[in-house]
């Protein structure tokens, strides 16, 4: 970090040298405040302003050893803040997010590294009355990581279409890459919806 790293010399006069000496003091206060407090006497010497993390390798943690580190998140293609387990045991993408607006979709990863997917389907107008769907794959597969484990999922239907009030919503199946429902209507109610109806998803795994 100093502007002169070989001074000052053994043999060096002070008088001489004093110039560069003051530069190496400058140097290293410039250095050392990037993203630190400034300046470096002051009562928060040594505190943060802020970690500003270049994109980079998984550090290689060991044993009882935690890493924290920026790395392209491999669906979003964005720099995303990363933790990497003891032992290089796991990196987790801690802030990668896939949000497909249009759709009204998507997905993001806890920092524990559980998995969230939510969105919303359609229980198209004209379709049969007991139907399976696959959960869409949005915007693409490539940025959409499949389960490998389900947790938990939650189904809801969208109140205030044409005669969602006679019709419920119930989980059938759950496998690691896809989920299917079984959209069901009442016995006295034996026709398709006249509507679309929406129906709210919020699943969690790994």
């Amino acid at each position: 970090m100093p502007t002169y790293n070989d001074t000052p010399q053994a043999t060096d006069r002070i008088s001489a040298t004093q110039p560069t000496i003051r530069t190496n003091f400058l140097s290293l206060e410039t250095a050392l405040g990037i993203n630190h407090v400034v300046p470096i006497n002051s009562g928060n010497a040594g505190k943060h302003t802020y970690i500003q993390l270049p994109v980079h390798a998984a550090p290689g943690t060991g044993v009882n050893e935690g890493g924290m580190y920026a790395a392209v998140g491999t669906y979003s293609g964005v720099t995303e803040l990363y933790f990497e387990r003891e032992s290089s045991s796991a990196q987790i993408p801690m802030t990668e997010t896939v949000w497909d607006a249009g759709n009204l979709r998507g997905w993001t990863r806890l920092p524990s590294g559980i998995i969230v997917k939510f969105g919303v389907i359609d229980w198209l107008a004209g379709g049969i009355v007991n139907n399976s769907f696959t959960l869409p794959q949005t915007p693409t597969v490539a940025t959409f990581p499949a389960f490998t484990v389900v947790y938990n999922c939650q189904l809801t239907l969208l109140k205030g279409a044409i005669g969602v009030t006679d019709a419920y919503v119930q989980l059938q199946s759950i496998t690691v890459t896809e989920i299917n429902y079984n959209i069901c209507r009442l016995s006295s109610l034996v026709t398709p919806p006249a509507v679309n109806i929406g129906i709210y998803y919020y699943i969690i795994g790994v």
